[in-house]
């Protein structure tokens, strides 16, 4: 009996050691996005000195079975240099555009997004789209519209980050 676990024991092991991989097939996720706005002064309209500013960014989504699901609020934060943006990571559904090619697919997120100032009133609706591609070896961000107007294409490593004049 001992020598049958043993044997079991072994052979496990090594098709455990036989299924390893070293990390190399890990798809990459570039999806995160970050949306600065500031004024035509170059004033930054998430901070909370900024009058009119924005005090939150609440995002609903266009795309999916049913208009406007709430997503939540996006995330205020700030960068190294201390200007504040909203970061939207995931949720609003992805639906398939283009898919002919087996290894690379193309993806649409549709959002409504309310800039909400001080009043519960004074309310801006803007709109953005995130067009996405997937390959076996990466899932990433290609372009951003905001308003019907192309603000961002992918290229290179750079971060996806935009600025919204306002």
């Amino acid at each position: 009996m001992k020598n049958k676990f043993l044997s079991f024991a072994a052979v496990s092991l090594l098709a455990m050691a036989g299924c390893r991989n070293d990390g190399d097939d890990a798809q990459i996720i570039d999806q995160v996005v970050h949306i600065y706005f500031q004024n035509a002064e170059g004033e930054d309209l998430l901070s909370k000195d900024a009058k009119p500013g924005f005090r939150e960014v609440h995002l609903k989504d266009l795309g999916g079975i049913r208009d406007l699901v709430s997503l939540g609020n996006a995330k205020i934060a700030r960068d190294d240099a201390g200007k504040y943006f909203a970061e939207y990571i995931a949720g609003a559904k992805r639906n398939l555009t283009d898919s002919l090619n087996p290894e690379q697919k193309f993806y649409r997120s549709e959002m409504l997004l309310e800039l909400k100032k001080d009043s519960a009133t004074d309310i801006t609706r803007d709109t953005m789209i995130v067009l996405y591609e997937w390959t076996p070896r990466k899932f990433s961000v290609k372009s951003i519209s905001y308003n019907r107007k192309c603000v961002f294409k992918k290229s290179g490593a750079e971060p996806n980050a935009f600025t919204i004049i306002k």
